[in-house]
């Protein structure tokens, strides 16, 4: 995180956290690591805070709890971060803490993901070309060609033997991965193929010239009604549309008019891990997965591994030595762009996450800060083109510093912004917009707002004599919003304005020179969303159904 080895009160911030940066060492799959974090308040008003974090390929690594608090007027809220990654790789990640005050904080986080299964552990912090060869390599030491004859032997009388299996059948019994059609009672192999059965190979013979030991490779062989494994033939998985020959003999699966054949629902997954696996361990031959690997990927998320995909991918190790990646580890695909192509395409991005939609610093007379927390989440360095520059569209007599930054922004790292609004007696609405030139493209623009001298006091003196409650939240048709004061003489006394902002800091709303304690928002005709609600020198954010 930019700027770690600085206090966070430094940055004006009305919250300071207990640690800059989270290290939880490392921890596998099975076994999370937490660690405490405590947030306090040193403010006279209490500070909403809501947790924000970022997930990895997709897939959140971090999580805290609570996520959303309260911390109460100097006080302080201890929080709980768990690091339970699904990647054997690095993370570098941040948490992002918002306020409903002066802008937001972050927490860097780091650990070292670890797979508890020791076999893949050659594939740590690997991704891309790296990981497929990795992947390749594991698969293929220790792997025992069995032969076709001993290879079907295994499938039919143990490996999918749902008596031995753990599927709980009372006598021998196979399913049919297409149709769901059973051979039962049989007590060899042949006697299950006397009963119509015959074997799948998800990877059809032909476009290998049945070599071995892609022929008696069980992870990609599967029993199957013998009609039904005719009918697949040799065509290529996809969606099958409007099936056309053969149907009754396929179904649930399905041969479409498109050539192409569609398992039923139990069998996708299943079929796309067992094509995933034959891609990596040997070729592709007759290049016949090209075509397929949009669809497979989709099933392969769809339809996820079961305990007993596992189990049979245990199972099958134990008859020729080798295991199927996808299997135990289906996250593995995330890391592998293109599994024939270019491996490197898709991956490498920034993606740029700010922590408010617009700075809000409230009713002010002096001086304020206002931190803004901007994250990489890419994988390539985040550029900052130049100093940040403003522009006021009302309230032009005041000043604003921006603090910028020295150095790009690595991935999973944060980079704090301070900007320091000065109203110089300014009295009214102050506004503008500051423009940071952040990676390519258009320069990002962040509003800023405030009211000078509105109140007349400043946001931390407002908040030691006002409360702000907003009901109901989420609100529908209208918005309820009560600024308490503690001393009762002031009410009556005190004149504010309200304002509803929308997400990019435009005021949808509002209400000038307000005396009541009570007052209420007309919200129809607003698109859902979420909002902030200001009231002097205070707000709340509250989302519109």
């Amino acid at each position: 995180m930019l700027s770690a080895a600085v206090g966070l009160s430094a940055h004006a911030q009305t919250i300071t956290t207990s640690a800059g940066q989270l290290n939880f060492g490392t921890a596998t799959e099975v076994a999370a690591q937490t660690r405490p974090l405590t947030i306090s308040n040193p403010a006279s008003a209490p500070i909403a805070v809501a947790a924000k974090l970022f997930t990895t390929y997709g897939q959140p690594a971090f999580s805290v709890s609570p996520s959303t608090f309260t911390v109460a007027a100097g006080g302080s809220q201890t929080v709980t971060v768990t690091f339970a990654p699904l990647h054997n790789i690095q993370h570098n990640s941040e948490l992002v803490l918002t306020t409903d005050h002066l802008g937001a904080v972050s927490v860097d986080l780091v650990g070292q993901g670890q797979y508890s299964l020791p076999y893949y552990s050659a594939t740590q912090n690997l991704k891309e070309q790296a990981l497929l060869t990795s992947l390749k390599s594991i698969v293929t030491a220790g792997h025992n060609a069995l032969g076709y004859n001993t290879a079907r032997d295994r499938m039919f009388m143990t490996i999918d033997n749902e008596r031995l299996n753990g599927q709980g059948a009372s006598v021998n019994t196979v399913t049919c991965v297409y149709t769901g059609r059973q051979a039962t009672g049989y007590t060899s192999r042949s006697q299950a193929q006397n009963q119509n059965f015959n074997t799948e190979h998800t990877w059809p013979q032909s476009m290998f010239s049945s070599a071995d030991p892609m022929v008696s490779d069980i992870h990609h062989l599967f029993p199957t009604d013998n009609d039904a494994n005719n009918s697949r033939s040799s065509f290529p998985f996809g969606v099958a549309t409007q099936p056309y020959r053969n149907s009754s003999i396929n179904a649930p699966s399905q041969l479409g008019a498109n050539n192409r054949y569609q398992p039923r629902d139990p069998q996708k997954g299943r079929t796309a891990r067992a094509m995933l696996y034959f891609i990596t361990r040997y070729q592709n031959y007759a290049f016949f997965f090209g075509s397929q690997q949009a669809i497979l990927r989709q099933w392969h998320q769809q339809f996820p591994p079961t305990a007993q995909d596992r189990a049979r991918s245990a199972a099958v190790q134990a008859a020729q030595g080798n295991r199927n990646p996808f299997s135990d580890y289906p996250q593995l695909v995330d890391r592998i762009t293109d599994f024939i192509g270019n491996p490197s395409v898709g991956l490498d991005s920034v993606s740029i996450y700010r922590s408010a939609p617009t700075m809000e610093f409230g009713s002010i007379v002096g001086p304020a800060t206002y931190t803004f927390v901007v994250v990489n989440n890419g994988t390539q360095p985040l550029t900052v083109g130049g100093a940040a520059t403003h522009t006021f569209t009302s309230g032009g007599a005041a000043s604003l510093t921006v603090s910028n930054p020295t150095t790009p922004v690595a991935p999973g790292e944060a980079l704090v912004l301070d900007a320091t609004l000065n109203p110089n007696g300014v009295t009214g609405a102050i506004s503008g917009t500051i423009s940071l030139q952040l990676g390519a493209g258009a320069p990002q623009q962040i509003p800023f707002s405030a009211n000078g001298g509105t109140v007349g006091l400043a946001p931390e003196a407002e908040a030691a004599l006002f409360s702000l409650n907003v009901y109901p939240n989420p609100a529908d048709d209208e918005l309820t919003i009560v600024r308490h004061a503690a001393n009762p003489g002031l009410s009556g006394a005190d004149a504010y304005d309200v304002s509803l902002l929308d997400g990019l800091g435009r005021t949808v709303r509002h209400l000038s020179t307000v005396r009541d304690e009570l007052t209420v928002l007309d919200l129809h005709g607003l698109p859902a969303g979420l909002y902030v609600v200001r009231a002097g020198g205070l707000s709340r954010r509250v989302v519109v159904k």
